[in-house]
C-alpha cells in the first residue's frame, strides 16, 4: 500500500492542510477526505498512530495526542484497528502550537478487522474458507464470512453479509495440525484435490487486542467444540 512508501507528516501540518478543506480547530469537523487508520508503532519520538488519506499521504499522531471519545487509546477498551475509516474529527489547540486529535465512535466506520473482532468478542464463531497444499501440510485462511452492515460489497442476494480477505489471518501450529488431520480424514480414499474447504474458526480476541490487531490468530473448531452460547454466521441460497 502507498503509506509504506510515503514519509509521514506531523499533526500540525495535517491541520494546516485540512484547514484549507474546511477543518475548524475546536469544532467537530466532517472530513472532505476521510482518514484510514493504518497502525500503531514505536518510533524514536515515542508511540505513534498512523492515518492515511488521499493517495499516500500519512499523518503520524503521538499516542498522547490522539483520543477516542475523549479517552486515551492506551487503555485496553479504546482501540483502533487497521482499515477503520474516520469521517470526522475534533482538533483542539494545546500549548506551544501543538494539537490534540479526538475521534468520536459515531464518526467511525469499522474496517473488516474491527468488524470481525467485535463479532468474535460477542461470541461469534466464524466460517472461513481455507486452502491447503496438495499434501495438506500448510493450511491458509483465505476468506472469512462476516456481516456487512454498511453494504460495502453491494451483494443484493445476501445483503448485509459478505466474505472478506484478511491478509494477516493465520492459524497457530496446533490449529494447522488439526485442520490438516480433518482435511486428510475428509479426503481419505477420494480423488478430490486441494480445493478450498470451509472450517469453523474462532479469533483469539485477547491476542488480537493485546497486539493492537497485528496478530490475527484463529483457532480451528469442530461443530462439537462450539462454546456454549456462541453463534455461527451462515447464509443460505434459495430453497429448492
Amino acid at each position: 500500500m502507498s503509506y509504506r512508501r510515503t514519509p509521514p507528516v506531523a499533526l500540525d501540518r495535517f491541520v494546516a492542510e485540512f484547514e484549507r478543506q474546511g477543518l475548524v480547530v475546536g469544532v467537530r469537523s466532517v472530513l472532505r477526505t476521510p482518514l484510514n487508520y493504518v497502525d500503531r508503532r514505536t518510533t524514536p519520538r515515542g508511540v505513534v498512530h498512523r492515518l492515511e488519506w488521499g493517495y499516500g499521504k500519512v499523518v503520524e499522531v503521538l499516542d498522547q495526542d490522539l483520543t477516542l471519545d475523549g479517552a486515551s487509546l492506551s487503555t485496553r477498551s479504546k482501540v483502533l484497528f487497521h482499515g477503520d475509516v474516520v469521517r470526522a474529527v475534533t482538533v483542539t489547540a494545546a500549548a506551544r502550537g501543538e494539537y490534540r486529535l479526538d475521534i468520536a465512535t459515531r464518526d467511525l466506520r469499522w474496517g473488516w478487522y474491527s468488524q470481525i473482532f467485535h463479532e468474535a468478542d460477542q461470541g461469534t464463531v466464524h466460517l472461513a474458507e481455507v486452502e491447503l497444499d496438495p499434501d495438506g501440510e500448510r493450511a491458509r485462511i483465505v476468506r472469512v464470512h462476516t456481516q456487512d452492515p454498511n453494504g460495502r460489497r453491494g451483494d443484493n442476494e445476501h445483503r448485509g453479509v459478505t466474505t472478506v480477505r484478511l491478509d494477516r489471518a493465520q492459524f497457530g501450529p496446533a490449529a494447522r495440525e488439526l485442520v490438516k488431520q480433518a482435511w486428510l480424514k475428509e479426503r481419505s480414499g477420494t480423488d478430490q484435490d486441494s480445493a478450498p474447504v470451509h472450517a469453523l474458526v474462532k479469533l483469539r480476541t485477547g491476542t488480537f487486542l493485546d497486539s493492537r490487531g497485528d496478530e490475527v490468530h484463529f483457532d480451528y473448531l469442530t461443530p462439537h467444540q462450539l462454546p456454549a452460547g456462541s453463534r455461527v454466521l451462515m447464509t443460505a441460497t434459495g430453497i429448492r
